[in-house]
């Protein structure tokens, strides 16, 4: 992106919270006229239409209080030329970890390489890597059936629970079904 770009970009986004900068405004005006510029949809310099979230609307604000117009520049990213991706080594020790124990969560994967290699990754990036590379618990164990985690059930009524802190609303003690408060049966 070059310079005349950036300066187009930057005057998107100065039109776009000119008229959340007054700071004579109440904080419901302030967030009513901020509901309104994230609702509607507005033309980008590179002229595809996009509609802005509040989130990124308080950014640029903040960017421009702290910087006046030049915060309101796309900047670089800090990481360019870097690889942001998960080193391969990383993921094939993942891989073994989990071969060694299928019933190993990718919680206690992530945690076993962080303490022995020092390299943060994410449960979600290693449940995706091992499942793209054959791993996950089915595939290892040639087990298709469904592992319940929880109260998870695949029916309804397959699962019924008893709640015994409430048993005063009920007589003696009484079986209540899911969160409906109603007794089922007693006993």
């Amino acid at each position: 992106m070059d310079e005349k770009e950036k300066e187009e970009v930057a005057l998107f986004r100065y039109g776009l919270i000119r008229g959340l900068l007054d700071e004579g405004i109440s904080r419901a005006e302030f967030s009513a006229r901020l509901d309104e510029v994230a609702r509607r949809s507005h033309q980008h310099p590179k002229g595809e239409w996009r509609r802005v979230s509040r989130r990124t609307l308080l950014r640029w604000i903040e960017a421009y209080r702290k910087s006046g117009f030049s915060g309101l520049f796309v900047k670089k990213r800090c990481d360019i030329g870097e690889v942001r991706a998960t080193q391969t080594h990383v993921l094939d020790l993942a891989e073994k970890l989990k071969r060694e124990a299928p019933r190993r969560s990718s919680a206690s994967i992530s945690e076993i390489i962080q303490r022995t290699k020092g390299v943060s990754v994410s449960e979600r990036t290693i449940r995706r890597h091992l499942a793209k590379r054959g791993c996950t618990f089915c595939e290892l164990t040639g087990n298709a059936r469904r592992i319940y985690v929880r109260f998870e059930r695949e029916k309804p009524n397959d699962l019924w629970l008893g709640d015994m802190e409430r048993h005063e609303a009920l007589f003696d003690r009484a079986a209540v079904k899911d969160r409906r408060r109603y007794s089922v049966a007693a006993g």
